[in-house]
């Protein structure tokens, strides 16, 4: 719950934001497909499911803005409070 006296703050990371770190052979960088659905028009793809990415931010929350198309998997999202 936010409280009236608590100031909320929203950073966006894009894909391609330096605070964003790629693991696994799997990754490409490319347009997507429709890329007028996607925040920059970027977008980083993977087809090996050990793949992982990593993204520092200072905040309570996050927010996962993607595609929703036949060909996309899953994932997961996992915080860890530093």
């Amino acid at each position: 719950m936010i409280r009236d006296d608590d100031k909320v703050f929203t950073t966006r990371l894009d894909v391609t934001s330096p605070e964003c770190r790629y693991t696994g052979a799997g990754w490409g960088i490319g347009p997507p497909m429709s890329p007028e659905l996607y925040y920059n028009i970027t977008a980083h793809i993977s087809h090996a499911s050990e793949d992982q990415v990593v993204c520092n931010f200072n905040g309570s929350s996050i927010e996962v803005v993607g595609g929703l198309v036949k060909d996309h998997g899953n994932y997961t999202v996992r915080c860890v409070m530093l």
